[in-house]
């Protein structure tokens, strides 16, 4: 932890005047214990963990047994990057860190901050399982997008990854069909639709989808404790990135013009639309504000004791067991009449979180070694599922049922089960798992998969490492629009000030700079983008 360079996002963050983040720190719940136990700090931008590693809880336990590690877990409960940046100012470059931010993880690659995983587990751990299973596939676009093997990507899933745990019979159809897949979605309340009468499936228009929030409004919505039920219900602390994705692809966002040249999504005149609609829904009393200043935890709370008519947002903001409580109503055409739009890979993903071991770091047999549980079979299960007999069982197929137990442990932020975010193997847990194929939920796959969607081909557009130099005017005018949009949104959405909107989507050079390889990758992969549009 010698590291001392303030990298320059961190710079450009600071100079907009973001105050550093509040972060928890996860504390050892038995110290006297902990000491017989490796520590090693642990840097997380997304996880479902509690702020104690508590190992009187069994998957706690289980995964301390395995690896002699008791982590000190940080996660940063707002504006991670700058938090990060901070700590590597300070001299204080976490042990091992998983994080989302391209911008980030290139700076500390260019600064030669982390290990490549590939060299770190030969040296430390080189008998472990990750040099047989790992997909070869997932591995090549690391290092074709990265320079090199960096990181330990989450949620993995690739052809060579469906090679190696196979899919159980029967379901090769239903997981095919999740290849148009996400968890972003307009989810709404299956029981309150029914008191009016409304088929969730036949509200196919912005116009429908209005019209039903203001039947909600009207109706005096009560939950079984009494509670008054919110209309609309859209987790603010997510709106920017994640939460816009839905009513972006449902109003036909994409992130190039009708010239096949690059457009940063935020000017595009359907993204534009998409936040005119949340304005629309606010100015009409279905947005409220009060919502608009939740976190995460209080939005999913909400949704989970019947108190959210319509959610819009990610399927992990409801409860396990939510199929028969939520509906999606698949594409919704917007009043523009542009097409729905879905992005689909044209190339192997790299994952959603990215772990990363600082070349500083301390206890690095142990981090070796627990990287190698909790990515191989025996740790996915304890860490995704419990513990067999009391979470889970397995049926005569040799398939993982969840028990009662089990279910309500998920996400819970308190047992440690299926928190692990970062270790999420996502052919694994097809691999493992029970599913009825039959009566399998389309909350995911109701938009991808519909006919009245146009697909694109969304690895045209992920940059090279370094692609965008860090310090460079290109950078900080990236930045500055990322953040300036992120404070802007919210301001946006609950404004009655035009000129408030047109200020965001005036062009700017950088969004010139990335077509260079956008068309570079559309020439490699034969794609004309200027042909591909929707309704050609």
């Amino acid at each position: 932890m010698k590291r001392k360079k303030l990298l320059a996002l961190g710079t450009v963050v600071i100079a907009l005047g973001i105050v550093a983040a509040i972060i928890i720190t996860m504390t050892s719940k038995a110290p006297e214990e902990s000491e017989k136990y490796a520590a090693f700090e642990w840097f997380l931008t997304a996880s479902a963990l509690p702020e104690t590693w508590d190992v009187e809880q069994p998957v706690f336990r289980a995964i301390t047994d395995a690896t002699n590690c008791t982590p000190i877990v940080t996660i940063p409960a707002t504006d991670a990057d700058t938090k990060l940046n901070l700590m590597i100012a300070n001299n204080d470059l976490p042990d091992m860190m998983t994080l989302t931010n391209d911008d980030l993880i290139n700076e500390l690659i260019e600064a030669d901050l982390v290990w490549d995983l590939g060299e770190f587990m030969e040296t430390y751990l080189p008998e472990s399982h990750i040099f047989e299973d790992f997909p070869e596939d997932v591995k090549n676009e690391i290092i074709r997008r990265y320079g090199s093997w960096y990181f330990y990507p989450s949620h993995i899933v690739s052809d060579d990854a469906a090679e190696i745990w196979g899919y159980p019979e029967g379901t090769e159809a239903y997981y095919e069909a999740l290849k148009y897949s996400d968890q972003f979605s307009v989810f709404i309340n299956t029981a309150y639709a029914a008191q009016l009468g409304v088929d969730v499936k036949s509200v196919d228009t912005e116009e429908k989808l209005l019209d039903l929030m203001q039947q909600f409004n009207k109706a005096g919505l009560k939950n079984e404790a009494g509670a008054d039920v919110y209309t609309l219900v859209i987790p603010a602390e997510e709106l920017k990135e994640m939460n816009m994705r839905p009513l972006k692809y449902q109003f036909g966002t994409l992130p190039y013009n009708e010239e096949g040249n690059y457009r940063s999504e935020y000017y595009a005149p359907q993204y534009r639309h998409a936040i005119e609609f949340l304005n629309k829904c606010y100015q009409l009393g279905y947005l409220d504000q009060n919502i608009m200043t939740l976190d995460g935890t209080s939005t999913k709370t909400i949704c989970n004791s019947g108190r959210a008519a319509v959610y819009i947002g990610g399927i992990s903001g409801l409860n396990m067991g939510h199929d028969d409580e939520w509906q999606t109503p698949g594409p919704v055409l917007s009043s523009a009449g542009d097409s729905p739009v879905f992005p689909v890979r044209g190339t192997t993903g790299v994952g959603w979180l990215k772990t990363f071991i600082s070349k500083n770091c301390e206890n690095p047999e142990e981090i070796a070694r627990f990287i190698d549980y909790m990515s191989g079979r025996e740790g996915m299960i304890v860490h995704m599922y419990g513990i067999e007999g009391e979470d889970y069982s397995w049926d005569d197929q040799n398939m993982l049922n969840r028990t009662e137990t089990g279910k309500s442990k998920v996400e819970d932020s308190v047992s440690g089960m299926f928190g692990f975010y970062a270790f999420h193997h996502t052919n694994f847990s097809r691999s493992v798992e029970y599913i009825d194929a039959a009566n399998a939920s389309d909350l995911q796959i109701s938009l991808g998969s519909s006919d009245k969607v146009f697909r694109y081909n969304s690895s045209l557009f992920d940059l090279p490492a370094g692609y965008i130099e860090a310090g460079s005017d290109y950078a900080f005018i990236k930045n500055e629009v990322n953040n300036y949009v992120e404070t802007e949104i919210p301001k946006l959405i609950m404004s009655k000030d035009e000129e408030t909107f047109n200020k965001m989507y005036d062009s700017t050079v950088y969004d010139e700079y990335v077509n260079i390889v956008v068309q570079e990758a559309a020439a490699e992969a034969g794609i004309d983008l200027k042909e591909a549009q929707p309704g050609k």
